[in-house]
């Protein structure tokens, strides 16, 4: 069956602007930032919308972007030094798949402990044309490119193929940072059609999981400043919502109340209990008696005046008789 999706096999980028690639972040929604909290862990999923296959669950993120500037994916970046991931991860980076439109574009790679030489083709490093390079002074990314019409912005995404441990790492390793989400929900007033042929009642790339997935109002068109506010108050309350389901209402930019999808229960792992220590007895010799010591003690004394008697009375008269003192 042909999979109906805009990435086709990877071509060389046109007249490709790079940038420095210092920090890469995973953009999410709030409900799913949340989720994130509760399970202390980021949330890996299939790779989707691809003629690929991988082996393990992914994880996307791609590289950091300003958090004042408006961000398609999300209220929340999990932020993380490419360098650090680089060291604990990988280290093989393949070309998955890529979508060329009129003004934009994307190259999809994956970092993987795994060997997709077989049906993968890996990153050039080395090439200008590549949407990743690495020179002397670290790894850089495709910023910007010719597209379809005119050369407009390029954006790498990068799938990291993860184990639970991998995915709990890095929640613990990763930053949350507030977006600025606050164009989300802006009326296209039918200027614009879906893939679908329905008609699009938001703007493009404004928000992506509510507005452009499902056409549907992103419940959380929040400022930086009042997603700022609403991350600490879940991180102060994290918990508890791991012991409950949450329903802890957060402020709304229009002063609505927002209530979370309810995120399941989940039991920390149980350490492994250790065996028990065991320790030989040892025997401890007796204490001696209090009576036998006060024997001994009255024993020393009679010899003791015996001997001065001896001397006194039998040993020094004898010697006098004797003319031993003469």
């Amino acid at each position: 069956m042909v999979l109906n999706t805009s990435f086709q096999i990877v071509k060389p980028l046109e007249f490709p602007l790079h940038a420095d690639l210092d920090e890469i972040s995973r953009c999410v929604h709030f409900d799913d930032f949340q989720e994130a909290v509760n399970y202390e862990a980021l949330l890996p999923q299939p790779l989707s919308n691809s003629h690929m296959r991988l082996q393990q669950r992914v994880l996307w993120f791609a590289p950091s972007q300003a958090s004042t500037e408006h961000n398609f994916y999300g209220n929340v970046s999990f932020t993380i030094k490419w360098k650090t991931v680089l060291q604990k991860l990988g280290p093989n980076l393949y070309l998955i798949d890529q979508a060329i439109y009129n003004a934009r574009s994307f190259t999809r790679v994956v970092f993987t402990r795994n060997s997709y030489d077989t049906i993968l083709t890996r990153v050039d490093l080395d090439s200008e044309d590549s949407p990743m390079t690495k020179t002397e002074s670290g790894f850089r990314h495709a910023s910007h490119c010719m597209n379809k019409v005119r050369w407009g912005p390029h954006e790498l995404q990068i799938a990291i193929e993860v184990t639970d441990d991998d995915a709990r790492w890095l929640y613990l390793n990763c930053k949350p940072v507030a977006n600025n989400h606050s164009m989300a929900n802006v009326p296209s007033f039918g200027e614009h059609i879906r893939t679908d042929g329905k008609e699009s009642k938001f703007l493009p790339y404004k928000c992506f999981k509510f507005n452009t997935a499902q056409n549907l109002e992103c419940p959380f068109p929040w400022t930086k400043s009042e997603c700022e506010m609403n991350i600490q108050v879940v991180l102060k309350t994290g918990v508890s919502s791991r012991t409950h389901f949450s329903t802890k209402e957060i402020t709304h930019s229009t002063k609505k109340n927002v209530s979370f999808i309810p995120s399941p229960v989940v039991a920390s792992p149980r350490l492994p209990s250790r065996p028990a220590t065991r320790v030989k007895s040892l025997r401890i010799a007796p204490r001696p008696r209090a009576d036998d010591g006060w024997n001994l003690t009255i024993l020393l004394a009679v010899v003791a005046v015996f001997s001065i008697f001896a001397l006194e009375f039998v040993l020094y008269p004898l010697l006098l008789f004797t003319g031993f003192f003469k």
